[in-house]
């Protein structure tokens, strides 16, 4: 579908910043900021509780730490305590070196000491929050990694009548406890989010039932993480980025499959993400852009050799990108490199908005309101 551009002056009179953007926190990622709040620069609502579940691997933590170094960047969020609870003990980024020096300061990572190992943890943590109204964003990574207090005495006593107990019986009595906990926990954990308009991020690992696809994979927690969740968010993996005979990244798919933010269900959105660099966003934007006909390739003649060579089902060479708001003609790396170096982010994420608009008019009905 070819998209038609308005004006470029349209754009560049518009605000930036409106009410509702105050109120949405960066994900690190424009394109999941659009799918989940129609807005470029923030996607996830204060006051809120947020499931984001993946197949390992897939950048469910770096995702998280790209969010939290995106709110250390941003001033509306100087009085806000940020805390990393990482119940599975798996955290093994540098920090410093991927996400700023900001983050190091001012993320509060807990230790093995303090990390929550049962629901009644996390619920205690996030009351004492609550409890001093100091706004905060807490993530815990993961909620499988969670058990509680029950499922605890349940299995010391287990353990004591029945030693050669099944993996099975055991974990048929974790789920169920733990989905009950985590029911009645959200439930005043959520009211209490509004009050303070803190935000809470619920990690949870995606399990496979039966074949693939996002409707036949499921997570621990019942069905509490999906009914308190504003946004429930599904990451895997669709292609892994290879140098020198070792993967060096990879394409996560994110489906955003519930959102009461703008109630839209939206296709998966591409968040490309590499070991040593983290979410590269800028990637993402230019081939958002590319491929909604928004910018064009130079398109070159072919001779015979590039013709065989595409018969034989080689990749074709691609031609320069042009970008007439900048009057620039290159290929992409060099496109990436002007953008870093002229700080033209702010800029790119503002097209990208433009053209996420102009597609979501061309999917509306052209009638008359109903009501007014």
């Amino acid at each position: 579908m070819t998209l038609q551009r308005r004006g470029k002056q349209t754009e560049e009179k518009k605000p930036l910043t409106t009410k509702t953007s105050q109120l949405l926190v960066p994900t690190g990622s424009t394109l999941l900021n659009l799918a989940c709040a129609d807005n470029p620069f923030g996607g996830w609502g204060l006051g809120r509780m947020i499931n984001l579940i993946g197949d390992s691997s897939s950048g469910k933590t770096l995702l998280t730490l790209s969010m939290f170094a995106e709110v250390c960047q941003d001033k509306r969020f100087d009085k806000y305590k940020l805390i990393f609870d990482d119940a599975e003990a798996a955290l093994s980024f540098n920090i410093e070196y991927l996400f700023g020096k900001r983050v190091k300061e001012r993320v509060e990572i807990k230790d093995l000491e303090d990390v929550s190992d049962t629901v009644q943890d996390l619920s205690g943590s996030l009351q004492k929050l609550c409890v001093d109204k100091t706004p905060f964003i807490y993530v815990i990574d993961s909620f499988d990694a969670l058990s509680s207090e029950e499922e605890q005495e349940k299995d010391k006593v287990f353990m004591k009548k029945k030693k050669d107990r099944t993996d099975k019986e055991l974990s048929g009595s974790m789920g169920m406890e733990r989905a009950k906990m985590g029911r009645r926990t959200l439930r005043q954990i959520c009211l209490n989010l509004k009050k303070t308009n803190s935000l809470l991020i619920i990690i949870s690992q995606a399990t496979v039932n039966v074949g693939w696809g996002f409707s036949d994979k499921t997570r621990a927690g019942g069905t509490a993480l999906k009914f308190f969740a504003t946004h429930e968010m599904w990451l895997s993996i669709v292609k892994r980025h290879k140098s020198l005979g070792r993967t060096i990244g990879i394409n996560g798919k994110c489906k955003v499959s519930k959102n009461k933010l703008t109630g839209k269900e939206v296709p998966e959105v591409l968040i490309p993400i590499y070991y040593d660099y983290g979410i590269d966003d800028i990637g993402a934007n230019i081939d958002y852009l590319l491929e909604q006909n928004f910018w064009k390739r130079e398109v070159k003649k072919k001779d015979k050799k590039k013709e065989q060579k595409k018969k034989k089902g080689e990749e074709k060479e691609k031609g320069n990108i042009i970008v007439t708001e900048w009057d620039f003609k290159g290929s992409r790396n060099k496109l990436i490199d002007y953008i870093e170096q002229e700080n033209k982010e702010r800029e790119l994420q503002v097209m990208v908005h433009e053209a996420w608009q102009i597609f979501e008019e061309k999917l509306k009905l052209g009638r008359k309101p109903r009501y007014t």
